[in-house]
């Protein structure tokens, strides 16, 4: 029986017939090269099983029954952390045909429990008609009946039990095409020859006489010393800042050579860990219009499917808290919220089912019982993400409606496990974890285009040209790591007791050999790539290059626009755009706002100083108003001109101005309520504690979503009662004639509009009274250019009691409700502050001019806006 090796340096695919054998490739890449059907080891292993009767394990099927062995065998452990733990080495064991037996009896004891459950796990398989994935070709060599006329062609790595298999299934005319070469980086693969050559193959070698450029660059790699003289254009290399910079230099060159006339199809992209490269390209590839598909696979629970079904478990968890449940609410997959429920819901800060239904949302539909049986619980998710919503939300998208069948068909494997045995809802949240994490789905469904490929997707096929991205450090070639359950040690002891495992110096070699078959699936160029960060991660050059003929460029390859928006960016920098460039027009104008804004330029209307004067009796002032206008300008402006105002949003924590709505709603309720009372400071504190509760449940004050509002309030309402007990918080003789006084009045042409905390009448007048929680009281820029005046008293004691009690005497002063203690202001001329006013109204100068220490911008919400910092010191004066 005469069985072929075609063991040339390079693919040689003279040895292969051209009709009449069964063509077995790992890729479909590699079928396409011999113009074949794909036809793989593991299909045909498949075919073998299923005609004895037993069928390879499902993901789903080989996690539940790991994990049932766990249980039976170390109760006392974790069986989903466990089996998290060992599935990578037990997937070693079975997959590289270590001796079970031997594991058993090798006196380590973390060998002999893997040992033991890897024999309990493969016979409870059995005992259901299955076989682990990893044992397939095992399972199934034990079966084979008749050899087959077979061409083996892609499998240049081939492990021990893909060699083993291909011995037994091949009959006589075989081939198997298995380049190798005199290097270290081949030693597996000559370990592999011999291993056949001793079971009766032979070689037969037909080296060619010509050899490519990229050839002679592969095998120098190879051997392990770099080739001279082999053409940049051929094989090239470049440095990028990050890996954006790296795929747009990618994709321009791809779409180059597309422009140029080479078919998208005979381009490759590859990278080590899709991962770290998916989301990048398909956006750049989008924007670029480049068409790209991806042989990627990801589990369920990084797609939009598998993240809504994880946000409806996390909200339910959580007890629907408020940032969870926003997120759920807001996802591609669920309901939406109006702008007005949105608004509600941010500034109250809702959490939990009864408080979204007073902002306007009904959750009932999402919430799940308290236990269920595994199947009742599927029927429950099913109902709460029908089918319906992903073919409404996402029809264009195949990706999605791909992986929502696939979660469909999972939830249906997953009753087949149902024991009825009652669940909690975090018991269920750890299966479909799980399951989410376990089962796959194309990345991107869509065929043609430029492919994107990992190593062992690419082996074995051929294009033209192909861009090897990622080319760093740790990225390719990979960090070969210690396995957490039979580490190194461990493993050199079993090599001792008959029991072997890859040596740690056979991975690096494996990444290698991995590298040396890519560049020969190069016809006519490849481009190599790294990035010099990863994040915040610095990276350096892989060492694979220094075994190539090649110097590292620095930037892109090419340099050719490849998108409107680079486009755009390349013509605002000159002068001769094009006039169909519609963008050019109005970006020109942000540009040149953006470059006056920055210059030493005076202000403009971008600034503030629109030259528009404003009517003062046409708007109605207060004294918040005038002190904000007093402040900096631009801060009134941005606020009741533009009527710009930040996103109102709940408080996660007791910031200042929501504990002063707090303590002015408190007193405001209680010192009502006691305003007739004889006795009045006891009744007072009397009622202090229902009036706090009082203002505490108001929604518009919001202090009851806060984290543990019910062990703080306490505090609160401790100082208020202080506050209230000081000898400053009424004046001996005193009475309360208002709270939340509203008046009017005209001032200085302003028509004026407030209200005062409180109005006490003494013997020697009335007296108006605002409440500050601390210290700080809003003052406004004198002559010097620093906030030291204060406005605010001023109005209220010489313009609105004056209004409200005409001829009497009047006075007025701040009281802290923290330091108990009565905060007088010196006297201010408040006049010359009207002429100033009105003087910016009239000139409708607003630019940005805060006071010169700054500390109107302090608490301001208008800085993102201003942009104050180093560029208002380059400006002139206002």
């Amino acid at each position: 029986m005469k069985r072929i090796l075609a063991t040339s340096k390079f693919i040689d695919l003279s040895h292969v017939p051209a009709e009449g054998f069964l063509v077995l490739t790992p890729n479909r890449e590699a079928a396409a090269r011999l113009n074949a059907p794909h036809r793989s080891l593991r299909s045909l292993a498949e075919d073998i099983l299923n005609r004895e009767k037993l069928a390879v394990a499902s993901p789903l099927h080989c996690l539940h029954a790991l994990k049932s062995v766990i249980r039976k065998l170390t109760p006392e452990r974790d069986a989903a952390a466990e089996s998290s733990r060992i599935r990578r080495i037990l997937a070693t064991v079975l997959r590289d045909g270590i001796d079970i037996a031997a594991l058993k009896q090798s006196g380590v004891p973390s060998a002999e429990l893997l040992g033991k459950m890897a024999e309990r796990y493969l016979l409870d398989l059995l005992n259901n008609g299955l076989v682990d994935p990893e044992s397939a070709l095992w399972k199934a060599g034990d079966f084979v009946r008749e050899r087959l006329k077979v061409i083996v062609y892609g499998y240049f790595r081939a492990r021990e039990h893909d060699i083993k298999f291909i011995d037994k299934i091949a009959g006589d005319g075989s081939v198997f095409v298995v380049p190798s070469g005199s290097g270290p980086v081949f030693t597996s693969v000559n370990r592999s020859i011999d291993e056949l050559l001793n079971a009766g193959w032979l070689i037969e070698d037909s080296d060619r006489a010509s050899v490519s450029e990229i050839e002679r660059a592969a095998y120098g790699f190879g051997v392990g010393h770099s080739e001279d003289n082999v053409d940049a254009v051929t094989i090239s290399a470049f440095a990028y800042e990050n890996v954006d910079a790296e795929v747009r230099g990618t994709l321009a060159a791809a779409k180059q050579m597309i422009t140029e006339g080479t078919r998208p199809e005979s381009i490759a992209i590859l990278c080590r860990n899709a991962a770290d490269y998916e989301l990048t390209i398909s956006t750049i590839a989008r924007e670029y219009c480049v068409p790209v598909s991806s042989r990627s696979t990801i589990s369920l629970l990084e797609t939009t499917v598998g993240g809504y079904i994880s946000l409806i478990l996390e909200a339910n968890e959580n007890a629907f808290e408020f940032s969870v449940t926003a997120r759920l609410l807001n996802h591609q997959y669920g309901p939406g919220l109006s702008d007005e429920i949105w608004s509600t819901a941010r500034r109250r800060r809702s959490s939990g089912v009864d408080a979204w239904k007073k902002a306007g949302v009904d959750l009932a539909p999402m919430v799940g019982p308290e236990s269920l049986s595994l199947t009742e619980w599927i029927d429950w998710l099913a109902r709460a993400f029908p089918s319906s919503l992903v073919r409404e939300r996402a029809p264009e998208s195949a990706g999605n409606l791909i992986a929502y069948g696939k979660f469909r068909d999972a939830l249906a494997e997953l009753k087949t496990f149902d024991d009825k045995q009652l669940l909690g809802l975090p018991a269920f949240s750890n299966v479909l974890a799980e399951m989410l994490e376990n089962v796959e789905t194309e990345i991107d469904p869509r065929k043609g285009g430029i492919p994107f490929h990992q190593p062992n997707t690419i082996i074995g096929g051929t294009f033209d040209h192909i861009f090897v991205l990622g080319m760093a450090e740790g990225m390719l070639p990979a960090v070969t790591g210690e396995d957490t359950a039979i580490d190194f040690y461990e493993q050199r002891i079993l090599e001792q007791r008959s029991v072997r495992f890859d040596r740690p110096v056979e991975f690096p070699r494996w990444e290698a050999l991995s590298f040396y078959y890519v560049l020969l699936a190069a016809r006519s160029g490849i481009t190599l790539s790294y990035p010099k960060t990863v994040d915040i991660e610095e990276k350096i050059a892989s060492p694979f290059f220094d075994r190539l003929p090649v110097k590292l460029g620095k930037g892109a390859a090419v340099t050719s626009v490849a998108s409107p928006r680079e486009e755009l960016k390349y013509f605002l920098r000159h002068d001769d755009a094009p006039e169909r460039l519609s963008l050019l027009k109005p970006a020109t104008h942000q540009y040149t706002v953006e470059r006056r804004r920055e210059s030493d330029h005076a202000y403009d209307e971008y600034d503030g100083l629109t030259g528009i004067p404003i009517d003062i009796a046409s708007r109605t002032w207060s004294a918040s108003q005038l002190t904000k206008i007093g402040q900096c300008p631009f801060k009134w402006f941005s606020e009741k001109v533009l009527r710009l105002s930040p996103t109102d949003e709940g408080d996660t924590d007791l910031r200042g101005n929501t504990m002063g709505r707090l303590y002015h709603k408190t007193l405001q309720i209680a010192v009502g309520k006691a305003i007739e009372s004889p006795a009045f400071r006891e009744t007072v504190l009397a009622v202090l504690e229902q009036a706090f509760l009082e203002a505490e449940n108001d929604d518009e004050i919001g202090v009851k979503g806060l984290p543990n509002w019910e062990h703080r309030r306490s505090e609160h309402l401790a100082t208020l009662r202080k506050a209230v007990e000081s000898p400053d918080f009424i004046a001996e003789g005193a009475r309360v004639v208002a709270t939340e006084q509203k008046f009017e009045a005209s001032w200085n042409g302003f028509n004026l509009r407030g209200s005062i905390d409180r109005v006490d009448e003494t013997p020697d007048g009335f007296v108006a009274i605002d409440y500050k929680t601390g210290t700080y009281v809003g003052k406004v820029k004198d002559a010097t250019g620093e906030l030291e005046t204060d406005i605010q008293l001023p109005i209220y004691t010489r313009v609105a009691l004056e209004s409200l009690y005409p001829g009497c005497v009047s006075d007025g002063h701040y009281f802290s409700l923290r330091q108990t203690k009565i905060m007088r202001q010196k006297p201010a001329e408040i006049e010359s502050f009207a002429a100033g006013v009105k003087k910016i109204l009239e000139a409708g100068n607003f630019s940005v001019d805060p006071d010169g220490k700054k500390k109107s911008c302090k608490y301001c919400e208008y800085d993102p806006l201003c942009r104050r910092g180093p560029r208002n010191a380059r400006k002139p004066k206002p």
